[in-house]
């Protein structure tokens, strides 16, 4: 029954079903499960037996996206959220590629940084928190040596990213995180080069773009997912 099933879906969505060539990439079919974090990670980011169990049930897409990795400690929306900002994270997140292959898919992973929307370890709410928030967004505003740092973090998770298998890593810039704060003419308010014009303000994704597809180093693929309508933060 189950099969039959089957072969009536790929008869009434045929290039769904169809496999589709991305470079050198073949998915097996256009189906995509995008990544949803799911906070079951250690709080030091490792993957969990949890995250593996997962995945393993989620076989079935053509290509399936890892939930956001934070890459850095701060940039995390949550103690729990999974992470790619350590090399001792390599080895789990290596084991969820294999599982993903293993399910018939191509793997890949989204890196994340939340920027004034990161986790608040004091648990503040209310004013305070909002408080918090601001102070993030005005540092925003003046740090570009911290901007730095935040664009070889994503380069350093890219490489990360490679050594663990995966086959496509993914930019998060949407749902009004880092890079969507930058775009934001209400929130980034810099008078730099990252700052004013839209070409200024997308300057900073375009940098992290670039260095992340250096340390792809033509071994995974490098795509971007974007917002254009954002009023979270």
């Amino acid at each position: 029954m189950g099969m039959a099933r089957r072969k009536e879906d790929r008869l009434k969505h045929p290039r769904l079903t169809a496999p589709l060539q991305i470079c050198s990439l073949t998915l097996r079919n256009r189906i995509v499960m995008p990544p949803m974090v799911t906070n079951m990670a250690q709080d030091d980011g490792l993957v969990t037996q949890a995250h593996l169990d997962h995945y393993r049930r989620s076989s079935g897409p053509g290509l399936v996206i890892v939930e956001a990795a934070a890459v850095l400690p701060e940039g995390r929306i949550s103690r729990r959220q999974l992470g790619i900002y350590a090399d001792r994270q390599v080895e789990g997140l290596a084991r969820l590629a294999e599982i993903i292959h293993s399910g018939g898919a191509a793997a890949g992973v989204q890196v994340h940084h939340a920027g004034a929307l990161a986790f608040q370890e004091t648990g503040k709410q209310g004013f305070g928190q909002k408080f918090v928030r601001f102070l993030r967004l005005w540092n925003l505003q003046l740090m570009v040596s911290g901007l730095r740092r935040i664009r070889e973090a994503f380069g350093s998770a890219a490489r990360r990213a490679v050594d663990a298998g995966f086959d496509i890593i993914e930019l998060h810039a949407a749902h009004g995180y880092l890079f969507s704060q930058f775009f934001s003419p209400l929130k980034n308010r810099r008078i730099d080069r990252y700052g004013g014009s839209p070409d200024n303000r997308r300057r900073f994704l375009l940098e992290v773009f670039r260095t992340v597809c250096g340390q792809a180093r033509q071994k995974a693929l490098v795509t971007c997912r974007l917002g254009v309508a954002d009023r979270r933060g």
